[in-house]
């Protein structure tokens, strides 16, 4: 997987029978096991690969290759099972680098990032309550949660998730502190809304 995996975060599109995609997604469906399972033991490869992002254009195809692999993560139940808080953890560890998406004007971007973000509430809801990410990912929902630029079928992506964050208030692995911050966070933001 060495040799294969940094192939994975570049853009170049190619031309496969089920059409166009990128060489990541095609070298995933090819291996998507032996990637996965690899990813999953080895999630510094995120870390270290990630930290490069210098614009949206780059970041794109990697939001979408790590999507993909958390769609695969939540296929394969001995994957997610061994492999997929490492991962997650992983993700949430970059999400820093991933903020061009969402502060992008273009509205796929920003759908791009919820969609990784729900995806990895699907193999594992609660890390994110304890990772030092907590605050940066919480504070983008915020955001978006009341970006008046946003219609309506994505607003309702975002309530989706809402039942994750309103049930943080009553986490007893949450400090007082950091809950009754997100509660005031929260509560002026769904009245916004």
């Amino acid at each position: 997987p060495n040799q294969v995996l940094p192939y994975f975060f570049q853009s170049n599109r190619i031309h496969t029978d089920s059409g166009m995609t990128t060489i990541g997604t095609y070298l995933l469906t090819l291996f998507k096991h032996q990637v996965t399972s690899w990813l999953g033991i080895t999630p510094h490869f995120i870390i270290d690969n990630v930290g490069g992002i210098n614009s949206v254009e780059q970041c794109r195809p990697i939001v979408a290759f790590l999507s993909t692999v958390l769609d695969l993560c939540s296929r394969e139940k001995d994957i997610r099972q061994h492999y997929g808080s490492q991962f997650i953890y992983g993700i949430y560890t970059c999400w820093p680098q991933f903020s061009s998406l969402y502060y992008s004007t273009n509205i796929d971007d920003k759908l791009l990032i919820v969609t990784l973000l729900t995806k990895t509430f699907i193999i594992d809801s609660h890390q994110l309550i304890l990772h030092e990410q907590f605050d940066n990912i919480s504070q983008m929902y915020l955001l978006l949660l009341i970006d008046k630029q946003l219609n309506l079928t994505f607003k309702i992506r975002l309530l989706d998730l809402l039942a994750f964050f309103a049930s943080i208030d009553t986490d007893e692995n949450l400090n007082e502190d950091k809950r009754q911050k997100w509660s005031n966070d929260l509560c002026p933001n769904l009245i916004a809304v």
